[in-house]
């Protein structure tokens, strides 16, 4: 399915994870130039960097029939997947041997429940999803992700690297590497950082529901904000400190019924502008 999806050239320059020829690397160095021109054209921006909790485990088996079809794949192939990741038993299996007792997913309302020495194993109405460990995982994630990513950029305008002609422009949106995601946004420097905040946090509420909606999560406790804002000292640019720009970056989470949640964490990019 990846040599397919490389064939017909419908990868996403926004993902770097489970493509080949593609690193971590790459990405950090594509965040690290983007930022650094942001740095030399003195241009505002924002990066939001996240985590999806557990992203392989929520990949719901039905869904990845979907997307994957969406990608070229036959649909008996697809619905023999689901069929497969449907009726497999988990076992765990230790040094002392495999367990005798399993755990399998069931996607009706009646609870699933499995008495096995007497031990009493009751699952209700968990769908699952592919877990962790298995081969087709990191294709899997892929082909959410280009779901996401394309659900994303519907509302966001992204961030852009200008070369010094004015030529050639980058448009980027977020910048992943399998579950690790950093949402990027420029903004004019007109815009005052209460509304950079505002703004941030309506993009990173609609990427979070996005992944809610696949069945999925962003662990807040593992994801922090970067803002990069100029000011002028005496004719000279030089980046605001966190202490000049005041905000936190509020999601709420009202799809699970939970109060609001807030990434506090918060750094500035780059260092002051020597004069």
């Amino acid at each position: 399915m990846m040599q397919q999806v490389v064939a017909t050239n419908q990868l996403d320059a926004n993902m770097f994870g489970s493509i080949p020829g593609r690193t971590a690397q790459e990405a950090l160095i594509t965040l690290h130039s983007l930022v650094d021109n942001h740095r030399l054209t003195l241009r505002n921006m924002m990066v939001v960097l996240n985590d999806a909790e557990g992203c392989y485990d929520r990949i719901r088996p039905n869904h990845l029939a979907m997307v994957l079809r969406r990608l070229g794949c036959p649909v008996p192939m697809s619905v023999g997947l689901c069929r497969i990741l449907r009726r497999m038993k988990h076992h765990i299996r230790t040094s002392a041997g495999i367990s005798p007792g399993y755990i399998q997913w069931n996607s009706t309302s009646e609870p699933f429940i499995t008495i096995l020495e007497g031990m009493i194993m009751e699952i209700l109405a968990n769908i699952g999803g592919i877990g962790q460990g298995g081969g087709f995982g990191p294709f899997g994630w892929f082909a959410v992700m280009l779901i996401l990513l394309f659900c994303y950029k519907q509302y966001a305008s992204g961030s852009n690297a200008i070369d010094p002609l004015g030529i050639l422009c980058v448009i980027l949106h977020c910048i992943g590497f399998v579950d690790d995601n950093n949402l990027v946004q420029t903004f004019d420097n007109s815009v005052t950082v209460s509304t950079m905040f505002t703004c941030m946090s309506e993009y990173t509420r609609k990427w979070k529901r996005l992944i809610q909606i696949t069945g999925g999560n962003i662990a807040t406790d593992k994801s922090f904000v970067m803002l990069m804002k100029w000011k002028w000292n005496k004719g000279t640019p030089c980046l605001q400190s966190n202490e000049e720009t005041p905000g936190d970056l509020i999601v709420d989470d009202t799809y699970n019924n939970h109060a609001p949640t807030s990434m506090t964490s918060r750094a500035t990019f780059g260092i002051t502008t020597p004069s």
